[in-house]
């Protein structure tokens, strides 16, 4: 017996390449990376199989090893007359199966690649209706991505002693149904909390496909949503929140700017309660000691 396996991504069923229907088969076409397989019963046991590419390069395939089987102590080993093959078809060529000088079976393939992944912004990104950071793409694979996702990164260069508290950003991207009409989606998302909310970033989005192809699409450079504060204090302690968590060393500054605005409180401050909560943040800020501790911090800063 001797069939190949597609694989399941491809949606493709097994080709059974020893049923009557395709003994006039010359050439099968399979996808790139499917299994071929071959059981041999009851044979000599030395049957063998190799694989000759188009350009004549031949390459042999073992047999997989037989499974011992449990047997009475009192019965002698005999050899296995099973012998079983498998192989994963990278590119054009012929099986042949031998016993000796005799020729047991002869398939001819042509394998068709599995291309790279596309994936292209549709428009521009854009602020939804609801705020929502919203992203519409185009995925294109011939057998459809496996996860996408778009990569953030800031697009201004920063100090060269600079210690960022947060890497970069990933947010993962709805994926066009497979085998829809359209590949086409969309993804949204509000970033309004994320640390570089407000700041130029570059945005690039990302496809897989299940072979493990990866595309980009072209950079965009923008600005990341950020929630629109109308208050000027609460606009001081985000951008304090931001500069804390692009640059740790920043430590000083934000507490000498926290020290500006609590300087003369009842000019400053309509409501006690929210000067309190800043002298907190820069008690915990100055005691900070960790990056953990700083993190936690620029998390205290946006309640």
């Amino acid at each position: 017996d001797a069939w190949v396996t597609p694989p399941s991504y491809t949606g493709k069923p097994p080709i059974f390449l020893t049923a009557d229907a395709n003994q006039a088969i010359p050439t099968f076409t399979v996808p790139e990376g499917s299994d071929v397989s071959l059981r041999v019963t009851g044979g000599s046991g030395e049957e063998t199989l190799g694989y000759a590419d188009k350009n004549g390069n031949s390459r042999a395939i073992d047999p997989a090893a037989p499974q011992a089987a449990a047997k009475p102590a009192a019965s002698p080993a005999t050899p296995s007359k099973v012998r079983q093959f498998t192989s994963k078809l990278t590119g054009d060529g012929t099986l042949t199966l031998t016993s000796g000088e005799d020729q047991l079976g002869r398939w001819a393939f042509a394998v068709v690649p599995d291309k790279p992944p596309q994936i292209r912004f549709v428009g521009e990104p854009k602020r939804a209706a609801n705020g929502a950071f919203e992203l519409n793409y185009q995925i294109d694979d011939d057998y459809g991505a496996a996860t996408a996702k778009a990569v953030f990164a800031l697009a201004d260069p920063q100090a060269p002693n600079a210690r960022p508290l947060y890497g970069a950003s990933e947010m993962p991207l709805t994926l066009p149904r497979r085998g829809g009409k359209s590949n086409a989606a969309r993804t949204s998302k509000d970033l309004t909390e994320h640390v570089w909310a407000g700041s130029s970033i570059k945005l690039t989005l990302v496809a897989t496909d299940d072979a493990g192809h990866t595309a980009s699409s072209e950079t965009k450079t923008l600005l990341m949503p950020e929630r629109p504060f109308a208050n000027p204090l609460a606009r001081a302690v985000i951008e304090q929140r931001r500069l804390l968590a692009l640059d740790a060393n920043a430590k000083p500054r934000v507490l000498d700017l926290m020290d500006a605005i609590t300087l003369r409180p009842e000019d400053t401050f309509d409501n006690m309660s929210h000067y309190l909560a800043i002298m907190s943040a820069r008690t915990r800020l100055k005691m900070a000691d960790s990056d953990d501790q700083l993190r936690s911090e620029v998390s205290y800063l946006w309640e």
